[in-house]
């Protein structure tokens, strides 16, 4: 997130306000499933990942509607991620596999 905000600020003190000023921007590498998050996990740590999912919140819980929905409706269906305004502006998008291979997984001493 860092990077795309100073990517923008830059866009203000570069006196191009009326380009970014209440314009959206989605600061995400890519679109995918919590399984293909897995599956992308696995592939930067070369391991399996045995996930367990807790039941999901009784209906009448605030948070199951929000996460029902989430599953059902895509956020910002209409913009394409990554953001290739963010893009052009220098920012540089990385992958989950990535960042498990560069930083977690010495993180975990794999």
């Amino acid at each position: 997130m860092g990077p795309c905000v100073l990517a923008l600020i830059k866009q203000y003190d570069a006196g191009k306000l009326n380009e970014v000023n209440g314009q959206k921007y989605v600061m995400g590498t890519e679109r995918y499933t919590i399984e293909d998050n897995f599956r992308k996990i696995e592939e930067g740590l070369g391991k399996k990942v045995n996930v367990e999912f807790a039941p999901p919140p009784a209906l009448s819980d605030p948070r199951a509607a929000m996460i029902y929905v989430l599953k059902e409706f895509p956020w910002y269906p209409d913009m394409t991620i990554p953001d290739p305004r963010l893009i052009a502006m220098g920012v540089k998008f990385g992958t989950v596999e990535e960042f498990v291979r560069t930083e977690l997984k010495t993180h975990l001493g794999l």
